[in-house]
């Protein structure tokens, strides 16, 4: 038996009275130390953002409830002043809390709870909007670099040092298209194929 307890059983004369006193006394400061680490949590804890806010909000109740069974009385504007102090410092944040502590009125735990849980799911919802047309933004501009990186595969140089694509279709010209310079059928006197060679003759 401890010198502090000693105190507490002098005036018993049996060990069941003993035991009880000490028992109870046990029981006593052990609810003691559970309430300050449980206030120390109430305090400490910071929301995360892959947490989702119902949970967040789940865990001071469930703190709350541990308190009070313990014996502690705890006001709910303790706790809502916990779960606003436990929100990150983003201006979303800042102007929610801004909004609830401007409006005059007592904040209760489920006024508080419900505007948090409902601020959360709008900017979960645009998060996710954004997030897909990235997503989507990205897969266009990648089938895109990758259609014009084949088209570029196609374009090769000629003997004068010009691009040619042969990727393009040899073109059709309509029928009876005569040269004017070969008298032959199939294409015009620009494109001849013989127009060289006759002006090679005749400067020689």
């Amino acid at each position: 038996m401890e010198f502090s307890q000693r105190e507490h059983v002098a005036n018993f004369s049996t060990s069941r009275e003993m035991w009880d006193c000490l028992h109870k006394l046990h029981i006593t400061q052990r609810q003691a130390v559970n309430i300050h680490y449980y206030y120390q949590d109430l305090y400490a804890k910071k929301w995360d953002k892959h947490t989702i806010m119902s949970d967040h909000i789940g865990y001071f109740l469930n703190l709350r409830c541990h308190i009070i069974e313990a014996g502690e009385k705890l006001n709910d504007i303790h706790v809502v002043h916990a779960i606003l102090l436990s929100l990150s410092r983003l201006s979303i944040w800042d102007v929610v809390k801004q909004n609830l502590l401007d409006k005059g009125k007592a904040l209760t735990l489920d006024m508080v709870s419900a505007k948090l849980i409902s601020v959360y799911d709008c900017n979960e919802h645009d998060q996710v909007i954004e997030e897909t047309e990235k997503k989507t933004k990205a897969e266009q501009l990648a089938l895109f670099a990758k259609t014009t990186g084949s088209s570029g595969n196609s374009a090769k140089k000629n003997k004068k040092g010009k691009l040619v694509d042969k990727s393009k279709k040899p073109k059709v010209w309509p029928p009876g298209t005569q040269c004017n310079i070969c008298e032959q059928e199939g294409h015009w006197s620009p494109e001849c194929p013989n127009k060289l060679t006759k002006g090679k003759d005749g400067a020689s």
